[in-house]
């Protein structure tokens, strides 16, 4: 660890107000309020004490999904939930390093605390330090070894298991040097980043935002050299770039199977499209650059584009990024609309308020429309005899005939009577279309955008750090006395107390806004 991280090692690591005395850990009654005084202390240790446990590679520091807190052997969790026994990772995808930084900031923001600043800077140090320089994003989970950075693009593994080399555990090709937007990994960087910049952490911060910002607007530009086509060029957003990198990550490791191409293909699921188009808004936003808005304008006609050519209905999980016709993405995953997953009317009416052209306003007003009448009347309900549509669940995926399709490894079937041949854990239900019917689907089947504190704060662009939410009391009461949100697991067998970066993230973010609440 250089001077300069020690320092702020050493300065965030020394309580501001002191010990607290016993009286401060305990729950107060519910409903009472807490000073001032308390929620700072309570900010002050979970600061401290969550910045102890990051993950370092020397300067470097950032956070594992999840890590061990006690006695014995370390472990840390991946994306998958993989508890790697042989080193830390440090996992950028919400909500592990990006999520944790932003709440620094947000502690930052409410305290005025010059440290929490410095410990925010020192995660977008590490993150402008990994981005990759010439396309702009990020990997999930990195570490560092033999003098180098490594990562890959491999869901489940330990660390032992990540090389630059080909694998053959499952995804076959080059993996270094791609990088993901899969569940908003790169998206929750650059947001992390932005932020940072907003809060006063220094402009190479917006540098580093900007730079992925430009790698999305420089998609319509990208060359496939198989076919000499420009897939973006019409608009989409691929789970990974660059192209020609994606292109030779084969997910079945079977050529001509399922799913060859699933990283390149333009998708929406796990909210991909929805959080980058989010991040371009916000970037235009501060900056008023054009390109940003071209940007967003592309990718919103083309979800409108994509609507309307299948029908006015749904939207499908990935289209071919070739063709635009809806594609295959596992073996699990064949073309459909999907219920949930997608965010795309979330998208979409967060656009609505921003956008200035009447027609492109009334298109999206027809397509929102249109596919909440599609939940709402075609696609079969999981639970028909429920009468309130704001309690309905979805078949996760429906084939184009509108029948929901379940699937066991290569085996797909069709029909509700064929649910519960699906394979075991699979998600099949979904509500994602619910909140909108409940919320801005009036009577006779209209739109009602007439109160948007209803509706609204789904479509802040904050939450691709997957950071939630709870009450202030449940919060100090679960808080220990060393700051952290602590639960138990079972690792190998043995019950281990570990922290979740999430966990760990909201609790400080709902201290912060309790904070910024209290009347002074």
């Amino acid at each position: 660890m250089n001077a300069g991280a020690l320092l702020i090692a050493t300065a965030i690591l020394t309580p501001i107000n002191g010990a607290l005395g016993a009286g401060a850990t305990r729950a107060p009654t519910r409903g009472a309020s807490i000073s001032e005084q308390e929620i700072t202390a309570r900010i002050d240790r979970a600061a401290s004490r969550h910045y102890a446990i990051a993950v370092r590679f020397g300067s470097y520091v950032g956070w594992s999904l999840s890590r061990t807190v006690d006695e014995g052997r370390q472990f840390y969790a991946n994306e998958a939930g993989t508890w790697a026994k042989d080193g830390p990772m440090m996992t950028i995808q919400p909500p592990a390093t990006p999520s944790v930084g932003y709440a620094y900031v947000r502690a930052y923001e409410a305290t005025r605390n010059p440290r929490y600043l410095e410990v925010a800077r020192s995660v977008g140090d590490t993150l402008l330090a990994i981005q990759a320089k010439w396309h702009g994003g990020w990997h999930q989970d990195m570490f560092f070894e033999g003098g180098e950075w490594r990562y890959a693009m491999v869901w489940g593994l330990t660390r032992r298991d990540y090389t630059t080399e080909p694998s053959n555990r499952g995804i076959q090709g080059v993996q270094k040097g791609a990088v993901t937007l899969d569940d908003g990994t790169s998206q929750a960087a650059a947001l992390f980043l932005l932020r940072l910049c907003q809060a006063g952490g220094g402009e190479k911060y917006l540098d580093g935002a900007k730079r992925f910002g430009d790698a999305l607007c420089e998609l319509r530009e990208v060359k496939d050299a198989r076919s000499g086509k420009r897939p973006y060029a019409s608009g989409g957003i691929p789970q990974v770039f660059p192209l020609e990198v994606a292109m030779q990550i084969v997910f079945t490791g079977e050529a001509g199977t399922p799913g060859e191409h699933y990283y390149v293909h333009k998708t929406i699921n796990d909210h991909t499209t929805e959080q980058a188009l989010l991040f371009l808004m916000e970037l235009h936003a501060e900056t008023k650059e054009e390109r940003y808005l071209e940007a967003i304008r592309l990718n919103v006609d083309y979800l409108l584009d994509r609507h309307e050519a299948l029908g006015n209905r749904a939207w499908c999980q990935q289209y071919h990024y070739l063709t635009d016709e809806p594609a295959w993405a596992r073996h699990k995953e064949p073309p459909a609309f999907v219920s949930g997953e997608d965010g795309v009317i979330d998208v979409l009416l967060a656009w609505l308020e921003r956008e200035t052209d009447g027609a492109r306003k009334q298109r999206i007003l027809r397509a929102i429309r249109s596919a909440l009448l599609y939940w709402k009347d075609t696609a079969p309900h999981v639970n028909p005899q429920e009468k309130d549509p704001r309690r309905w669940q979805w078949w996760r995926y429906y084939n184009m005939e509108n029948q929901p399709i379940f699937a066991n490894g290569y085996k797909i079937w069709v029909g509700v009577e064929n649910a519960d041949k699906a394979a075991a854990g699979q998600p099949w239900k979904l509500g994602n279309p619910r909140r909108w019917l409940g919320r801005i689907l009036g009577g006779g089947d209209r739109l009602d955008l007439s109160r948007p504190d209803r509706w609204r704060h789904y479509l802040a662009a904050d939450n691709i750090f997957a950071l939630g939410g709870d009450r202030l009391e449940k919060v100090v009461e679960a808080q220990r006395e060393d700051g952290l949100w602590v639960k138990t697991v079972r690792i190998g067998g043995e019950p281990r107390a570990v922290a979740p970066a999430g966990v760990n993230a909201q609790n400080l973010c709902v201290l912060a806004g309790a904070l910024r609440r209290v009347p002074r």
